[in-house]
């Protein structure tokens, strides 16, 4: 925490998602000129977070994160078109819709990423770096429980495994790539040079 700002005891506290959008932010009430409205002004004011890593680098993660789940999302899909009885027990069913609606999930996720600025708030790095990480590692669970069910269900009717239906691993194993690669990569904070407004609140 800087010196200009408020300390503990003065911070302001309201709805838990109010604190986790403007966290880091200063906020402070601002009366009109003729002093009969009063406006809210925030202005972030701890350090951004920048990816350490050089700008072309940052902008190739950004292009690759796609190129890992099309693939990904193609080869889930192939694998839920194959006409097998052991691809349309309740399981695989349940477990595939878990698995679509984590892949529009982390989509979206990606979609932040890829228009987030350069400098991040707070807000900005959990929203799209932590969900990317958290939410592609579970698709990877999930696509790797779904095949080895078809696995176990091609064993249980006595059939050969169909090799279209390993789509379901390799797709796990691409959109987990994404967060695994997006784990490894470095950031790091960069001073913020704002300035608060005055008799302003910290936002924790």
């Amino acid at each position: 925490m800087r010196d200009n700002q408020l300390p503990t005891s003065e911070q302001i506290h309201r709805s838990h998602y109010y604190h986790s959008f403007f966290r880091g932010y200063t906020e402070a009430k601002v009366p009109s000129a003729d002093g009969k409205r009063i406006r809210i002004k925030r202005v972030y004011t701890e350090d951004y977070i920048v990816c350490d890593q050089p700008k072309f680098m940052e902008v190739l993660s950004r292009i690759l994160n796609f190129f890992l789940l099309i693939p990904g999302v193609y080869l889930f899909m192939a694998a839920g078109k194959v006409n097998a009885n052991y691809n349309k027990t309740p399981v695989i069913a349940l477990f595939s819709m878990i698995y679509a609606v984590m892949l529009i999930l982390t989509f979206g996720v990606m979609l932040m990423y890829t228009i987030r600025p350069i400098k991040m708030t707070e807000y900005d790095y959990k929203s799209t770096s932590e969900r990317l990480i958290r939410f592609s590692f579970i698709c990877g669970i999930i696509g790797a429980v779904i095949f080895i069910c078809t696995f176990l269900g091609a064993w249980y009717y006595g059939t050969s495994l169909d090799s279209i239906t390993a789509g379901y691993l390799f797709s796990a194993i691409l959109i987990a790539l994404c967060g695994l690669f997006e784990k490894k990569r470095g950031y790091k904070t960069v001073e913020n040079t704002n300035i608060p407004p005055e008799d302003g609140n910290v936002i924790l």
